[in-house]
């Protein structure tokens, strides 16, 4: 789950989120180092910023900071997750 730490964000407003990463049975995944990446697919470009994860707030829950949305429309994010048991990529789609 990805969700914006306060409140809703605005086109061109730097916002931090907060990342939850759950197991299938529910348990938190804790200690994953995260890469971020995405972009608008629809006009072919990437983010306009570097966000990344400045902090492992427990229970599965990571601080995102350096995202913004340049523009209105569909946004794909990717984070590249190592944790056990193995590496996975989860992509999250935002309507901006």
């Amino acid at each position: 789950m990805l969700e914006p730490a306060q409140g809703m964000p605005a086109i061109g407003e730097m916002k931090d989120w907060v990342l939850t990463l759950r197991r299938p049975d529910g348990t938190a995944v804790d200690g994953a180092a995260i890469a971020i990446d995405g972009g608008m697919p629809a006009h072919r470009h990437g983010l306009p910023t570097r966000p990344q994860v400045t902090a492992d707030l427990g229970g599965g829950r990571y601080r995102v900071e350096g995202l913004k949305f340049s523009m209105g429309g569909r946004w794909e994010l990717r984070f590249d997750i190592s944790a056990a048991p193995g590496p996975e990529t989860v992509t999250v789609v935002l309507d901006m």
